[in-house]
């Protein structure tokens, strides 16, 4: 039994990009969907994936990334941060281990991040400034690259 955990825990470990850069695509095309396939999906599994967005993300109609056309199924920081995720394994996957950046780096600049992004969500819902899109989805896309390269590093 301890040989089955080990050896599942090394694959685990000798595969975390690939299967983070797959599980995320796959994630980014279900936020995405109403984008991609509109006129494909059906009713029930366009719902299927609304349901599942809505799990992860509170995905308020007004904080949703549109184009009038369609929108995200989460709201533009999730986005972002997702979006981060898949920048940062596609990279991981590309450079593999060409690059060395030291984890305490990392670490001041998640802190900084999860500052300005809490500071962020307190403004909005205090009503001192008004939502931005923009802003959102960058602070959620460098949170996600950062979460992400601090996970592969400790790998």
């Amino acid at each position: 039994m301890k040989f089955i955990i080990s050896s599942s825990l090394t694959f685990l470990k000798n595969h975390l990009v690939k299967i983070f850069f797959i599980g995320s695509a796959i994630w980014l095309l279900i936020v995405f969907s109403d984008f991609l396939l509109p006129s494909i999906l059906p009713g029930f599994q366009n719902n299927l994936f609304r349901f599942t967005a809505k799990s992860v993300c509170h995905a308020s109609p007004g904080k949703l990334i549109s184009d009038g056309s369609g929108s995200t199924l989460v709201c533009a920081r999730c986005t972002g941060i997702y979006t981060g995720v898949f920048a940062a394994a596609l990279t991981a996957l590309i450079l593999s281990s060409a690059i060395k950046i030291k984890s305490k780096y990392f670490r001041n600049a998640f802190w900084i991040v999860t500052s300005v992004m809490i500071f962020d969500v307190f403004a909005d819902d205090f009503g001192l400034y008004g939502y931005s899109h923009f802003f959102s989805f960058i602070i959620g896309l460098i949170w996600g690259l950062i979460v992400q390269f601090i996970i592969f590093e400790k790998t």
